[in-house]
């Protein structure tokens, strides 16, 4: 009797409840107001032992209680929980990022196409490739120019130089640092480009 299909097959179902992904549609009951408590404007941690219904409630919230002047950005942590913290970072700014830059309008995405948010994108997306400690080499050129014309009867002439100096400095880059010196930058565009939106921004993560 345990080891029947009918009892294998609701093992796996019963397995299945216990992982919830954005694109299901579950069933919650909502015991506590958590639905409404989730509408406030301020950052909130929902916590609770595994099957307690915590991702259950953020995507049933993200499926019907959202309206149209809001949007939901859901990023799954077991796609990102194994990278290191630097690209844990980059790579949640990135969703939250080009997840506003989708849901634009066909006109807005022409208009914004040079806007700080799809520049940071692109920063973000070069920083992602990089090593985590990288060495660089940085060369500066200073040139001097040196010219002279002359003049004797009916016989003129020019004489011009110029000098180089190459300077060659070589240093370790870390990706942290580069990301926490920009991060206030990533911050403003965000920021900005909430202020121009009339929806509101919830992140689920």
């Amino acid at each position: 009797m345990i080891n029947s299909p009918e009892v294998k097959k609701l093992i796996n179902l019963i397995k299945d409840s216990f992982r919830v992904r954005p694109n299901h549609n579950p069933i919650y009951i909502d015991f506590s107001d958590n639905l409404e408590r989730l509408k406030a404007k301020q950052h909130q941690i929902i916590f609770g032992r595994r099957g307690s219904g915590k991702s259950c409630l953020l995507v049933h919230f993200k499926n019907t209680v959202s309206d149209a002047d809001s949007l939901e950005i859901y990023i799954e942590a077991d796609e990102i929980k194994r990278l290191g913290y630097p690209d844990i970072l980059t790579r949640l700014l990135l969703s939250i990022m080009e997840k506003i830059v989708s849901s634009r309008n066909w006109w807005q995405k022409i208009i914004y196409t040079n806007s700080k948010i799809n520049k940071n994108i692109k920063s973000l997306r070069r920083i992602l490739d990089q090593a985590e400690n990288r060495q660089v080499k940085q060369e500066e050129n200073q040139s001097t120019n040196y010219s002279a014309k002359g003049e004797k009867g009916f016989l003129s002439g020019s004489y011009g130089r110029t000098n180089s100096l190459g300077k060659l400095s070589e240093f370790q880059e870390s990706k942290l640092d580069t990301l926490e010196r920009y991060l206030s930058d990533y911050k403003k565009a965000l920021q900005e480009e909430l202020e121009k939106e009339i929806y509101k921004l919830f992140i689920f993560y």
